[in-house]
């Protein structure tokens, strides 16, 4: 059995969620093994940058800074981009369809993140305020309905819990070019979650099996 990682990332002009903020949204969906070490195939991507008919707000200092230190990718999240209705109705087509896989495959479904407290808030809003009037919150599959707590991953959250718990373990930084190779580009970011998601998992397995447990990871 294999787990669906499925990872989705967001780049914004400002912290405050509404019209004209949204930059970028990008997802990377993982066949990820789960009883073997290793990382796992990449089956579906998705990028879509959003054109406001009032162009990009850009009232907050803090973001402003950050992209003015990161040209490169402030340009990828902002050239070629689409009405928002045209990217809302792309994202739900691509979350419908990989949620539909993981259903056909009966694999464990995992949706991703590094930030709980942003990037699906601004995903929910999006869906909600320009797609389809069938589009639902990210916690609500479209085959099975609102998801349990374990399949909702926060990785940096997890790995919190580890510091906490005083737990020694080998760090892990996603290698550059993995994805686009483009640091905050949202597909890297997304594929860069995954890769943290298996690691986390990796040392999981490794405590389990120190202690006696059995394990076949």
């Amino acid at each position: 059995m294999t787990i669906l990682v499925h990872a989705l990332d967001v780049e914004t002009s400002r912290r405050r969620i509404g019209p004209g903020g949204l930059m970028s949204i990008g997802a990377v969906c993982v066949d990820s093994p789960k009883h073997r070490r290793g990382n796992g195939e990449v089956v579906r991507t998705f990028f879509g940058v959003i054109a406001w008919p009032d162009g990009l707000v850009r009232d907050d200092p803090y973001t402003n800074d950050f992209w003015s230190r990161n040209p490169e990718a402030y340009a990828a999240s902002t050239t070629g981009g689409e009405p928002p209705e045209t990217v809302a109705a792309r994202l739900h087509a691509h979350i419908a369809e990989v949620q539909a896989m993981a259903t056909a495959r009966r694999a464990q479904y995992v949706l991703a993140t590094d930030n709980a407290f942003f990037d699906p808030g601004w995903i929910d809003w999006f869906l909600a305020t320009y797609g389809p009037k069938e589009a639902l919150p990210l916690r609500y599959h479209s085959t099975g309905g609102y998801m349990a707590n374990h399949q909702m991953v926060d990785v940096g959250q997890r790995f919190q819990v580890l510091n906490e718990s005083g737990v020694s373990y080998p760090r892990f930084r996603p290698p550059r070019g993995d994805g686009d190779g483009l640091l905050h580009c949202p597909t890297d970011d997304a594929l860069r979650i995954v890769r943290r998601y298996e690691h986390y998992r990796r040392i999981v397995a490794d405590m389990r099996f120190s202690a006696g447990g059995a394990t076949h990871y």
